[in-house]
C-alpha cells in the first residue's frame, strides 16, 4: 500500500472540498380554491362518464316459444289470459308481454285452439304460412300444419277475419259454426312433380267457406273434438287418418301400397290404442299391417 502511495502520491491525497447537499426545488403554492375546483371538474366528468358507460338500452319484449312432438297435447295461458291449446307436433311463437303493443301477435305451426281474451283496443292476430287470421275475443281452431294439403280455421264463437295471403289478398269473415279451407301452398310447393312446378306462378287459392261438422248424438265438433281427446274422422282419406295417427300416438307410417290411399273412413276414438283403431278400420276395408317399434307398415 505504502508502495502505490509513494507511486501516485496525487491520487490518494484526501480532497478537501465538500460535496455541496442536494438541492429541493422550492414548492410553489397552488391556491385551494384553484385545488377544489379541478377536483370538482374531475368528478363531474368522471360522474357524466360512468353515466354514458352504464347507460342500457330500452328492454325489449322477449319471445316465447311453445312447442308439441307427436303423441302429446298441451295448453297454455298467454300474458293476455288468452288460453292456447296446442295439439302434437305443433308449434306456437308470442312476446312475453303485449304492454305498449298495438297487437297481440302469435305465430302458429300446427294446430292450436285459441279461447282469446276480449281486449277491444288490441286485436289478437295469428300468422301462419297462408292466412292471417285477426280476432278481438272469441274462441276458434286453425289447423295448419305445412305437411297437410289444406289450411283449416273454424269459428266456434264470436266472429272472425282471415287475411289469405297471396298477390291479390283477399279477406273473409266467418261466422261463428262455420270454418274456412283453402288450400295449403306449402303443401303444393313441397309436392310438386318437378322443379320448374315449383316455380310457377300459382293461382289465386281458392276457398270454401263450410259449416262445421256436428254429431247429431252427442254435438261433439268434428274440427276441434281433439282438444276433449276424442279422435275424429269424417269421411278422411287414408292418408289424412295416417297424419291423425302420427301425431296422436307419435308414430311413423308407412304404406307399402298406394292405392289404399283412397280409402275413406268415419269414426270417432276416445281411449284406445293404435292397433285397437287400426283393428276397427279392417272391419270396413281390408288391410294388413305389422308395427316394427315406432313404426307401422299398413299394405294389402
Amino acid at each position: 500500500m505504502h508502495r502505490m502511495e509513494t507511486l501516485f502520491p496525487h491520487d490518494f491525497k484526501e480532497s478537501g472540498t465538500t460535496i455541496p447537499p442536494a438541492i429541493t426545488p422550492a414548492r410553489r403554492k397552488i391556491p385551494l380554491l384553484i385545488i377544489g375546483a379541478a377536483v370538482a371538474l374531475l368528478a363531474a366528468g368522471s360522474s357524466y362518464l360512468f353515466r354514458q358507460h352504464d347507460s342500457t338500452p330500452p328492454a325489449i319484449a322477449q319471445e316465447r316459444q311453445l312447442s308439441t312432438l307427436n303423441g302429446s297435447k298441451t295448453k297454455a295461458v298467454l300474458p293476455d289470459g288468452t288460453i292456447v291449446w296446442l295439439n302434437g307436433g305443433s308449434h306456437i311463437s308470442y312476446k312475453q308481454s303485449w304492454k305498449g303493443e298495438k297487437n297481440r301477435e302469435v305465430t302458429l305451426i300446427g294446430e292450436a285452439f285459441f279461447d282469446v281474451a276480449k281486449e277491444p283496443s288490441q286485436p289478437f292476430i295469428i300468422h301462419t304460412n297462408n292466412i292471417e287470421v285477426r280476432v278481438l275475443g272469441t274462441s276458434f281452431n286453425i289447423k295448419a300444419y305445412p305437411e297437410d294439403k289444406t289450411i283449416e280455421t273454424s269459428l266456434v264463437s264470436g266472429a272472425v277475419e282471415i287475411l289469405i295471403k297471396g298477390e291479390q289478398q283477399q279477406r273473409i269473415v266467418l261466422m261463428p259454426s262455420q270454418k274456412l279451407v283453402i288450400p295449403n301452398k306449402e303443401y303444393i310447393n313441397t309436392t310438386a312433380t318437378t322443379v320448374a312446378e315449383v316455380g310457377q306462378k300459382k293461382p289465386i287459392p281458392v276457398y270454401q267457406v263450410e259449416p262445421l261438422t256436428v254429431n247429431p248424438v252427442d254435438s261433439l265438433v268434428a274440427e276441434t273434438a281433439w282438444r276433449d281427446n276424442y279422435l275424429v274422422f269424417e269421411n278422411d282419406g287414408f292418408n289424412e287418418i295416417a297424419a291423425k295417427l302420427e301425431r296422436w300416438f307419435g308414430v311413423k307410417i308407412h304404406f307399402e301400397n298406394k292405392q289404399l290411399l283412397q280409402y275413406r273412413f268415419t269414426g270417432k276414438f276416445e281411449k284406445e290404442t293404435i292397433t285397437e283403431i287400426l283393428n276397427a278400420l279392417q272391419f270396413t276395408t281390408p288391410f294388413h299391417y305389422r308395427v316394427e317399434e315406432q313404426e307401422i307398415f299398413i299394405n294389402q
